[in-house]
């Protein structure tokens, strides 16, 4: 690590107005990764130059992004039967000092006042309206209007804060509750790329390509029903699963398919959301650049 006299001419030159000079200086500086960020926030929060505060979020935007970029990696190699963590990984893209204990603390106690409230019922179908009465009436949990969208509507741990978000995060928190409690119900794909649960008839393997074979009629005589979370997770009918999400009967002889998506899969349509929404954004490119580089990661590691 560098020694402090080194740190501090370092980031004195942060102050040169030449483009050259900050290019060789940030080089330098993220080439020691994680372990200067101390110093480089200390600065961040203590410089009245507008210059200096802004290629210090840069330095610190591009450490955490690279750590974050490694940190995925790994996940999704290694660790990607745990979806809260994964879930967690992805927040601290926007909230670098968000800590893990205090993300998993926050749903803790929705995933025990959902563990109470299904006790001892076997029915699918009540199962599904106890969460759903868990999360949209004692959380009072809903989602945002389209108008309304901003990228926190994207993030768990604002959800927690602002009690409104994204549909896809919505799906997010309701496939990490489903697995937290054991549950066989399953985030599943469209063509269209919509997404909806299905309440299987019994345990599967989400990692087992052979599911993404199967053709909507296979797959659906292994289900007790369909959930639609942009419905306040209303049960619906094969009809509406056919009409709303495969478009079939409008179309002849093709094969529909609906497969149960893994962890990895499950980020990655997280990841698309966050991506249509910075396309938009002409001053976010390079967070659209980034996003697009953590959804080739999980890709390649799928």
């Amino acid at each position: 690590m560098l020694v402090s006299t080194e740190i501090e001419a370092l980031l004195y030159l942060l102050e040169d107005p030449e483009q050259d000079v900050y290019n060789q200086i940030k080089h330098k500086i993220l080439s020691f990764g994680p372990e200067i960020l101390p110093e480089i926030y200390s600065l961040w929060e203590e410089t009245n130059i507008q210059l200096v505060q802004e290629r210090s979020e840069d330095i610190i935007h591009q450490i955490n992004f690279k750590n974050l970029s490694e940190k995925i990696k790994f996940w999704a190699e290694f660790e990607k039967d745990d979806l809260l963590y994964g879930l967690y990984l992805i927040s601290t893209f926007q909230y670098p000092k968000l800590g893990y204990d205090e993300f998993q603390f926050s749903f803790y106690n929705l995933k025990q006042d959902a563990t109470i409230a299904i006790l001892g019922e076997n029915s699918p179908t009540k199962i599904v309206e106890k969460i759903n009465y868990v999360i949209f009436k004692d959380y009072e949990f809903r989602l945002t209007n389209k108008e309304r969208m901003s990228i926190e509507n994207f993030y768990i741990n604002e959800l927690f804060i602002q009690k409104k978000t994204e549909v896809v995060t919505m799906n997010m928190l309701f496939a990490l509750l489903y697995s937290q409690l054991n549950l066989p119900i399953y985030l599943l794909k469209s063509p269209s790329g919509k997404c909806l649960f299905g309440f299987f008839k019994g345990y599967i393997d989400k990692n087992n390509k052979d599911l993404k074979m199967l053709t909507y009629d296979e797959l659906k005589k292994y289900i007790y029903l369909f959930i639609d979370v942009s419905r306040s997770g209303s049960v619906i009918d094969v009809k509406s699963v056919e009409k709303r999400f495969l478009n079939k009967g409008n179309k002849t002889n093709i094969e529909f398919y609906l497969y149960p998506l893994n962890n990895v899969e499950i980020i990655m349509t997280l990841l698309d959301g966050m991506i249509d929404y910075y396309k938009s954004k002409s001053s976010k490119k390079n967070y659209l650049l980034e996003l697009r580089k953590l959804y080739l990661i999980l890709n390649d590691a799928n």
